[in-house]
């Protein structure tokens, strides 16, 4: 059984679980015992759900980066759509455990402030590598638009449809605003920063 498929089925247990007891009584060992893993196996790629969440978070942006191994636009703008779909893409497949864990950490402080570095290394990662430089003022400048962009469509995209459309039209949308900012002279005002609410 590869790393993956013990995420995975982490991730389904934890689900179940939470389905019936609510995330606040959920840990990574009752997760370990209902997928049928050991605790050593499922300790080894996550210290708790948080862990797992940011193990799978990981896998999402090495997607999106094999993505554009596949194929990479000539146009900063382009890349950056494409990066960022290939990561909703693959998350296709636990889009639920993602939706009920965030529903949860919305309403835990704690849980919340553990996941905001997981969403910065994610919007870095989607910048790096589209091959647009996320560090310096233009990088922050870049880090917090598309953060802003990132959790617009994030929020479309727990309630689209199998075909993401709506998640397409709002990324493109917004990466289309602002596609002054992914280009190497990035000289617009910092947007407001908003609350790391979403991944």
């Amino acid at each position: 059984m590869t790393d993956r498929d013990i995420i995975h089925d982490l991730i389904a247990a934890a689900g179940r679980l939470a389905s019936g007891d609510g995330w606040g009584r959920v840990s990574l060992a009752a997760a370990a015992r209902e997928a049928g893993v050991t605790l050593s196996a499922a300790r080894a790629l996550a210290p708790d759900l948080v862990g797992l969440f940011a193990a799978l978070a990981e896998r999402a942006d090495i997607a999106a980066a094999a993505a554009l191994d596949a194929h990479a636009e000539p146009e900063p703008a382009n890349r950056l759509f494409d990066a960022a779909m290939a990561r909703f893409d693959a998350l296709i497949p636990v889009r639920d455990f993602v939706a009920s864990f965030y529903k949860h950490a919305r309403r835990d402080p704690v849980a919340l402030a553990r996941l905001a570095p997981i969403r910065a290394r994610t919007i870095a990662s989607l910048l790096e590598v589209s091959d647009i430089p996320s560090s310096g003022p233009q990088g922050a400048r870049r880090m917090i638009a598309l953060g802003r962009i990132w959790g617009r469509a994030f929020d479309v995209w727990l309630n689209d449809g199998p075909e993401q459309a709506k998640t397409m039209a709002e990324l493109d949308q917004g990466v289309r605003k602002s596609e002054h900012l992914w280009g190497a002279t990035a000289t617009a005002e910092a947007p407001t920063p908003e609350s790391a609410s979403t991944p």
